[in-house]
């Protein structure tokens, strides 16, 4: 695998059966929001699914924490900091209980 992989199609779809978010692992529901990439890595083509929960931590981490980020491995970025605000400590704790309160209802995206 390369260092970089380049992005040939993006965008927001709705979900018309199961999927996977390859960020926190949980199913994405029918009806629900999530973002579609088709990528290729070197020789590797792929696709990348993210929740719409994920995708806010991808806009917090490229804003306030670092440019880049590594496909799956997008909680490492605020899981190994400092999390020195409560937006981070937030987003730490909805990732790993996949975004589900106590009741089993979602979270709401954190903006």
């Amino acid at each position: 695998m390369s260092d970089w992989v380049m992005v040939l199609s993006e965008g927001d779809r709705t979900a018309k059966k199961i999927h996977r978010c390859d960020e926190c692992l949980r199913k994405i529901s029918i009806g629900e929001s999530y973002h579609h990439e088709f990528y290729v890595d070197g020789s590797y083509s792929g696709y990348h699914k993210t929740c719409q929960h994920c995708m806010a931590i991808r806009q917090y981490v490229l804003v306030h924490i670092n440019d880049t980020f590594i496909y799956g491995q997008l909680i490492d970025e605020i899981g190994n900091g400092p999390m020195e605000s409560w937006k981070d400590r937030l987003m730490y704790a909805g990732y790993r209980r996949q975004w589900k309160r106590k009741d089993g209802k979602m979270w709401k995206v954190i903006k």
